[in-house]
């Protein structure tokens, strides 16, 4: 569903919710998080949000350019602990700025994927979380030919078409 923001409704929104209880899959997209607290005005936008992040558990998220929403995705990537060197500098009689032999190393904690990837992402670059942990993919699109046999529906089991009057 293209523009999830422009389909939300309480009908909309029971559907998600009776769809992951059933083990379906619905696939939906948005810019940010903006669009679905953008909603009518007889639903609350913090519900809204809510009921799509949490019945959507696998995300696939491209450049973002919203820091609200890179900063919560960042915040849902995790943290991980990390070294952070600390080094002392010192300017000489010559004010030329010299490093001290002696170092500090501090640990410390990052998102495990934080905002500034997030916002840099390439054109087809994302980053998928709700599969372990949030992961790099690289997308790329198939390339096809517009034309009417594309547009058929067809059933298939295994790899046999399976005629109309065969599934009646």
């Amino acid at each position: 569903m293209d523009e999830a923001k422009y389909h939300i409704s309480k009908p909309f929104l029971e559907s998600l919710g009776a769809a992951r209880d059933k083990g379906l899959h619905v696939v939906l997209a948005h810019q940010s998080q903006a669009d679905l607290l953008d909603c009518p005005a007889d639903l609350n936008g913090q519900a809204v949000l809510g009921a799509v992040m949490e019945n959507c558990s696998l995300k696939l998220v491209y450049r973002v350019e919203d820091p609200k929403t890179a900063e919560w995705l960042a915040r849902k990537s995790g943290r991980i602990q990390v070294d952070d060197e600390v080094r002392r500098v010192s300017k000489n009689a010559a004010l030329s700025e010299v490093v001290d032999n002696e170092r500090q190393i501090r640990q410390t904690e990052r998102f495990l994927v934080d905002e500034n990837m997030i916002l840099n992402l390439h054109k087809s670059q994302a980053v998928v979380f709700g599969n372990g942990l949030p992961h790099f993919i690289t997308t790329s699109p198939i390339p096809t030919t517009k034309s009417p046999e594309n547009l058929k529906t067809q059933a298939f089991k295994g790899d046999e078409i399976i005629k109309a009057k065969d599934l009646i």
